[in-house]
């Protein structure tokens, strides 16, 4: 092993240059490579905190109207289930968003994001408690005190991680609660949630309110039972459902979502494509290192020849090959190390934040034995092909081929063209995904929400109902505070929203018949998202009013009801006509809703999600705000600022009240287009590495070819064949490659561009534009590399050429 070691090291040290080449390309590959499972790691393959979490999924109602919509429960539906389901072991409820939680009696007051939760929960879940206990059966009984379950992050920043926590009472909500557990570290679902609290008799008073809707289950699967089994026997159930109820469950269905699929959402998808993308990069780099060794071994001929002659067993060359690719692995691995560090700390500062379990991506020691093994891995790849061939070795064939100065036999050329057709088809896939997702991003940019972001600052009041028991008293508390706000030195305009732009896909869906429609156009009508906001909301976030007027302060709780609506539901009922005077309600014809009357037409928004909209109804907050309200400030204060003056004006008001969630709508936006951006520039990087790797391999062979014909290029030149000619020759072949690999490559990314349909925005899967640019700029970037072998080649002197030995 040491002899050959030892020859290995002076192989490769004969030619500096492309052993520098090759370990530079392989520690870029490996260190990609680890980077990019460091965040699959911590991201995706450690196992979430749930007992068989594969096992669990979220259930959501359906909806005709919308197909690929998620709707809320309603509880009775929920308790339907829950007695007549054979496919789940256990299923518990929750609120389909988080709420805000006011907390005072220690410090400053601060809304903390919980959720409303049945007792069996955390069993369903399969999570225990660190400190105390979870929810226990009868903590949701009328006459039962208030107890809460608090997560391990709020355990630590508020309450300074006290280990007798357990039984302490707070204020929640302005009335007393007794804390009766923390979560262990890690759990953190609904996403954002730190408390949790039972769900209380009250929310389900109704059992027939079935059109209630603003639940989510999340359920087990019972032993044996598949997804898909699963769902079709919720499909039954729902059928039945909708059979016995008619009128509240007609066109409904149950949807059920993976558990991984709800925690992960779109990164479940993109990191394993990314990792794709780095196998690949890394099998280039693989690609180049046999590239390496392939012209040692064919340097190296005639020493071959004469030690098989003196009788070395071709094993023996075998393992000096073996050792070649050792020796460059080892390199490479070492210094792919130090680039995946560095690449782990890269990703995690630029890494979306609602990206989950980002700050678990860590250089951990599976990180490192991950580059070891890539490494490993890839010194056997490359170093394969050359110890094959020292293996079936012929002693008389090799002298007789260093005799007449054959460097290489037409079956090694074959093999290093085939490696390079292989580089350029991988770099070719890569470019076209790449291409395809930052064209996606530059279309998400370039859309318009309708309003405007800029200057806009944002936060949340959430009032504390004990306190504000009814609509009146909430709408004027927040008239009050627009007003105080509105006086801030340094402020445009201020407004009151129900949900800010950009707050979450699941909001206020409203059904609403139009005058004039029956029944059955009522089912037809898409839902609306319903938003509630004070006067002056429209010129705050630069929302355009096409027609009519604006809400003003004689739009009360005891005026006429009225509405303003998008421009889309205004073209869909009244398409020709003015909206003006036109009336509709919420709910269904015989619904007890008032019927409200247009008095305006503004821009359709983005709010739920910046790659969708969805026909917006607006109604005045005070005819139909909710206990908790967002604000939305035009002014050119930095943001520190307006937000210590906003807190005073609400403190002035209420000083037990909390504020939360503050920020600019632009820092919202671009919350929205960081996964977008953060997909583009991952696998526009890779793409570049591989592009740059496949460039590198056709220049090395082409090198290899020139250095193996400088004897027929002499004589051909010798002979009167011009610079041009032999230029042009040069540079065919590695275009010629090039080409042959780039329609592999188009080929293969067609049939596997529907993995990254889910990824795309405005851009079809099929683009022709991004598969034909890609491969065209690959070709372009072989032809540039194979410019300058090209020019060696027509500057050869003849003379010098024929004189060789």
């Amino acid at each position: 092993m040491t002899r050959d070691l030892r020859d290995a090291a002076r192989n490769l040290g004969a030619a500096p240059s492309s052993t520098a080449i090759a370990v530079a390309t392989l520690a870029a590959a490996i260190g990609a490579a680890a980077a990019t499972f460091g965040a699959l790691d911590g991201i995706l393959l450690r196992p979430l905190p749930y007992v068989d979490a594969a096992r669990l999924v979220t259930v959501w109602e359906s909806n005709a109207r919308d197909p690929e919509g998620l709707v809320e429960v309603s509880w009775s539906n929920f308790a339907d289930w829950r007695e007549q389901n054979d496919v789940f072991s256990s299923i518990a409820l929750m609120s389909s968003v988080n709420l805000d939680f006011t907390l005072t009696g220690s410090g400053e007051p601060s809304q903390v994001a919980g959720n409303v939760v049945t007792p069996d929960f955390f069993e369903t879940l399969g999570i225990g408690a660190a400190l105390g206990r979870t929810l226990r059966e009868g903590d949701d009984r009328l006459d039962a005190p208030t107890v809460v379950v608090i997560g391990h992050g709020l355990w630590q920043r508020r309450y300074g991680s006290d280990p007798g926590i357990v039984g302490r009472a707070i204020t929640l909500e302005g009335d007393p609660a007794t804390i009766v557990g923390v979560l262990p570290p890690g759990f953190d679902f609904p996403d954002g949630a730190e408390l949790w609290a039972a769900l209380p008799p009250s929310d389900r008073a109704d059992p027939n309110a079935r059109a209630f809707r603003v639940y989510r289950a999340v359920a087990r699967l019972a032993p044996g039972v598949s997804l898909e089994t699963a769902r079709a026997g919720m499909d039954r159930l729902a059928a039945t459902l909708a059979a016995s109820w008619p009128k509240e469950n007609g066109g409904y269905g149950v949807r059920l979502v993976p558990m991984l699929d709800a925690v992960f959402g779109s990164a479940r998808r993109a990191l394993p494509l990314l990792q794709g993308a780095v196998v690949a990069v890394v099998l280039i780099a693989c690609a180049n290192v046999t590239h390496l060794l392939l012209g040692l071994s064919a340097r190296r001929r005639r020493e071959t020849a004469i030690r098989l002659a003196l009788g070395a067993p071709p094993r023996r060359l075998a393992r000096v090959a073996l050792a070649e690719g050792a020796l460059v692995a080892l390199g490479g691995g070492a210094l792919g190390l130090v680039v995946a560090a560095i690449g782990v700390r890269a990703l995690r500062a630029f890494a979306p934040e609602d990206l989950p379990r980002v700050a678990d991506v860590t250089m951990s020691g599976r990180v490192v034995l991950f580059a070891v093994a890539a490494s490993l891995a890839c010194a056997l790849l490359a170093a394969a092909i050359p110890a094959w061939r020292a293996l079936r070795a012929q002693p008389a064939t090799v002298l007789r081929e260093a005799a007449v100065r054959v460097l290489a036999t037409p079956r090694g050329v074959r093999a290093r063209r085939a490696l390079v057709v292989s580089e350029v088809a991988l770099a070719v896939v890569l470019a076209a995904g790449a291409v395809l997702l930052v064209r996606s991003a530059l279309a998400l940019e370039r859309l318009d929400p309708g309003w405007s972001p800029r200057g806009v600052w944002t936060a949340r009041v959430a009032l504390v109902r004990a306190r504000y028991p009814d609509r009146a008293a909430q709408a004027a508390f927040f008239t009050r505070l627009v007003e105080r706000v509105r006086a801030i030195p340094g402020v445009d305009a201020a407004a009151a929203v129900l949900m800010r732009p950009l707050s979450g896909t699941v909001g206020w869906d409203y059904p609403h018949t139009v005058e004039g429609q029956d029944e059955a156009a009522f089912r037809s009508n898409p839902y609306a998202n319903y938003l509630a906001v004070s006067p002056g909301y429209f010129d705050t976030v630069a929302l355009t009013r096409i027609q009519g007027r604006d809400f003003t302060d004689e739009d009360r709780a005891d005026t006429a009801p009225v509405v303003i609506v998008g421009e889309s539901v205004a073209q869909r009922y009244w398409p020709g006509a003015s909206p003006l005077g036109k009336r509709l309600k919420f709910g269904p014809p015989d619904s007890k809703q008032p019927w409200r009357e247009v008095v305006g037409v503004v821009r359709d928004g983005r709010y739920r999600e910046w790659g969708a909209r969805r026909p917006d109804i607006y109604a005045p907050i005070s005819q139909g705000g909710q206990y908790r309200s967002d604000f939305v400030v035009r002014t050119s204060l930095p943001p520190a600022a307006i937000d210590r003056a906003f807190r005073e004006a609400v403190y002035a008001l209420d000083p037990q009240q909390a504020v939360s969630l503050p920020a600019t709508l632009e820092t919202l936006v671009d919350r929205a287009l960081a996964r977008p951006r953060f997909h583009a520039v991952l696998l526009g990087a890779f793409a570049s590495l591989a592009a740059a790797l496949a460039a590198a391999g056709v220049y090395g062979v082409l090198g290899h070819a020139i250095a193996q014909r400088t004897a027929e290029i002499g004589v051909r030149m010798a002979l009167g064949a011009p610079e041009r000619r032999v230029f042009l020759g040069v540079v065919g072949e590695g275009v010629g490659l090039a080409a042959l690999g780039s329609a592999i490559g188009l080929a293969v990314a067609f049939a596997g561009s529907g993995l990254l349909a889910s990824l795309l925005h405005g851009v079809s899967r099929l683009d022709p534009l991004s598969l034909a640019g890609s491969g065209t700029a690959i070709l372009l970037l072989a032809a540039t590399a194979s410019w300058r072998p090209a020019r060696r080649a027509s500057r050869i002197d003849p003379a010098a050429a024929l004189r060789e030995p």
